[in-house]
């Protein structure tokens, strides 16, 4: 079943999820989440991303800005960018392998 909540933008152009809705979507504190809109619908879907799926590097030990960057890029370029992160953060071979 769909949930609709009305909120107000206010001037700064900010506003807040709301609780119920964060606790649906399972987004805590720090959490990164991605805006789609759909002109056509004139409609917004908000999700929550993940960075590193499957990789040694956690969420919590990358630097925010970090991983805005990561957004940033397309899907291929994010997974060369977290091996070349792997790589130095954990000394990851190019087999996948720590280094000896």
């Amino acid at each position: 079943m769909t949930k609709k909540i009305i909120k107000q933008i206010g001037a700064e152009g900010r506003t807040t999820i709301p609780f119920i809705m964060r606790k649906a979507m399972g987004l805590k504190d720090g959490a990164f989440i991605s805006f789609t809109y759909d002109p056509d619908e004139k409609n917004v879907t908000i999700q929550q991303e993940y960075f590193c799926d499957g990789c040694e590097i956690g969420e919590e030990e990358m630097n925010p800005e970090l991983l805005l960057i990561l957004l940033g890029l397309d899907k291929e370029l994010q997974e060369k960018a977290t091996f070349v992160l792997k790589n130095m953060l954990f000394g990851i071979n190019n087999q996948g392998r720590e280094k000896t």
